[in-house]
């Protein structure tokens, strides 16, 4: 195996949390999330992994998430913005607080919001072709006028009826000037591409300073309830998407879809091929030496909402391949970042080309659905088997 290593370097500020009493009144967070990070724009260049036409669609999926941004961002009123900071594009809005759904075992509960009188959303895009960024660990700290953290939370991932996101209700302690202090962490998911995959390394830090009047939140409809009734323009980076997929079964050595309940589940097999895989906080390229054999095939799978065609981040995925009736693996698919078409997928070693069928399985996923409609989807579990896809071997 071929190992090409980069070692993580951490750019932010260092974290120092300092008690100004005995009575547990928290320290100053500026020194936790100073500043904002510099904006440094991923790398986004034809190679091995993506042509200039791939990368193109791409991007088509990410003028299509700047248009449902753009709304987003004029619907709301004032409390919103947009800043570059690190390799990404994000997107903050302070709204009304909202209620969402909650899933347990193939049902959902609606929480409505309680003690709160705020909700600060976050969209992370891709500093490249502005596509969503897949889930993050994302960090808020709430400071007042004179820097003192008032309170520290997560922004939680969710399925949202416009844009999947992040966000969180909160309290604010009245009427003045805020600071929300946003940490992201870098992802650990694997990536594809051995140029365009190397991003998303370094902690980034972001700065939003915000004067807020509590009564024009309140007066606001509930941003999810305006989200749902934009139809046509939840279903634009879903059809780019879908237009991205084709493109991948021209490409394939198999593939096609089909429609579950609400989902849409989509498979490509194409020949092994390398990856970045972040371990232990080193950032490693892997790819297998044509003559090894170790591997042989590698197997893709891409569930979508069915109604917006938008990709479903956050699950388990289970595959399992037959040959006739025997059963030869199965293997927990793992989330890829890829440079024109997200998925789940991994390497495999089968015995030999031919015709298989390929067993999907995963549950609904567990985050959070937002709108009070839209958001009762995706109860029940995917078991499918897709009959005779062809599988070619060899490694790219």
């Amino acid at each position: 195996m071929i190992s090409f290593i980069k070692s993580i370097v951490f750019l932010g500020p260092v974290c120092l949390m300092v008690s100004l009493s005995a009575h547990g009144q928290q320290g100053d967070m500026h020194d936790a999330y100073n500043g904002n990070s510099k904006f440094k724009r991923p790398l986004s260049v034809p190679s091995n992994e993506a042509t200039k036409k791939q990368l193109a669609l791409a991007k088509a999926e990410g003028d299509a998430v700047d248009r449902c941004v753009n709304w987003l961002i004029k619907n709301p009123g004032e409390y919103a913005g947009t800043q570059n900071a690190g390799e990404y594009k994000v997107t903050w809005i302070l709204s009304r607080p909202e209620g969402w759904y909650v899933y347990n075992d193939h049902r959902v509960s609606w929480i409505s919001p309680a003690h709160v009188n705020a909700h600060l959303w976050l969209f992370v895009q891709d500093g490249a072709d502005h596509r969503i960024v897949p889930p993050l660990d994302i960090s808020l700290a709430v400071l007042n006028s004179r820097g003192e953290t008032l309170f520290e939370t997560k922004l939680p991932y969710a399925w949202m009826p416009l844009i999947n996101g992040y966000g969180n209700n909160i309290e604010l302690p009245g009427n003045g000037d805020y600071t929300f202090s946003v940490k992201i962490n870098p992802p650990s998911y694997h990536r594809h591409d051995p140029y365009n995959g190397d991003r998303f390394t370094d902690e980034t830090y972001l700065q939003v300073p915000v004067a807020v009047n509590l009564d024009r939140i309140s007066s606001k409809q509930p941003l999810s309830e305006a989200m749902e009734k934009q139809k046509d323009l939840a279903r634009l980076a879903g059809h780019a998407y879908a237009h991205t997929l084709k493109n991948m079964y021209k490409q394939a050595n198999d593939g096609r879809d089909t429609v579950i309940g609400d989902y849409k589940i989509a498979f490509a097999v194409e020949y092994a091929e390398g990856f970045w895989d972040y371990e232990h906080g080193v950032f490693r390229y892997k790819v297998e030496n044509d003559m090894s054999g170790r591997t042989n095939a590698h197997v893709e799978i891409a569930p979508l909402d069915a109604k917006t065609g938008r990709f479903l981040d956050n699950l388990n995925v289970t595959a399992t391949l037959f040959k006739k009736d025997k059963k030869i693996g199965s293997m927990h698919e793992h989330f890829m970042w890829h440079p024109w078409l997200y998925h789940y997928g991994d390497n495999w070693r089968v015995p030999s080309a031919g015709n298989y069928n390929l067993q999907v399985q995963f549950e609904p996923p567990a985050y959070r659905r937002y709108g009070r409609t839209d958001g009762r989807q995706f109860l029940l579990q995917v078991d499918f088997i897709f009959n005779n896809i062809k599988i070619k071997t060899g490694q790219k």
